[in-house]
């Protein structure tokens, strides 16, 4: 009778989540682009929250979409445009670089990342803008943002870490910098 009850309770839980958050869709494309890459993603708002485990190649994030990359490899580049949620998170790898603009949740944490990483004019309200225990091959870009505070902890970061205009404090400790910190 307890395992019973444990998996009701189970059941239960997940149908809340499914309706308080949404149900996850995870979408891969599986069409060649002009460059001849196959397993491009494109995120729009209609699609839900989006979950990416697997390898793919370029991740564009469109007006509204909704995306966590959670171990991912992405062979390509992420570039993120007016987007709601944006999430790199526990051991997500992306070999080129990582754009996010005009957004407004906006994390990067435990990822690794072998181009530029550039955060710019999102705005998140109340929620702080988090970069946090990266490895980051290029500059860092923290640009006329707008968040309770924008957190850079520990991270390794290849080139300079640079930024104007944000409004929102900035929080940032324990960086190793390869190049200038400007920020």
């Amino acid at each position: 009778m307890t395992a019973a009850k444990n998996l009701f309770m189970l059941a239960t839980i997940f149908v809340i989540a499914v309706l308080v958050i949404g149900s996850p869709t995870f979408a891969v494309k599986d069409k060649k682009d002009k460059k001849g890459k196959k397993n491009n993603v494109e995120v729009k708002a209609e699609d839900g929250l989006v979950v990416i485990t697997d390898t793919v190649d370029d991740v564009k994030v469109k007006e509204g979409g909704r995306v966590i990359l959670e171990g991912a490899t992405v062979n390509g580049k992420i570039d993120a445009k007016g987007a709601y949620r944006v999430e790199l998170r526990f051991g997500t790898t992306v070999d080129g670089d990582v754009k996010i603009k005009e957004s407004t949740l906006v994390r990067v944490v435990d990822s690794v990342i072998g181009g530029k990483l550039k955060i710019e004019k999102n705005d998140s309200g109340d929620t702080p803008i988090n970069i946090n225990r990266n490895e980051i091959s290029g500059y860092v870009k923290v640009e006329k943002n707008t968040a309770s505070e924008i957190r850079i902890n520990n991270n390794i970061i290849g080139g300079d870490l640079k930024g104007k205009e944000n409004d929102a404090v900035i929080v940032k400790s324990q960086n190793i910098i390869g190049g200038d910190d400007e920020l």
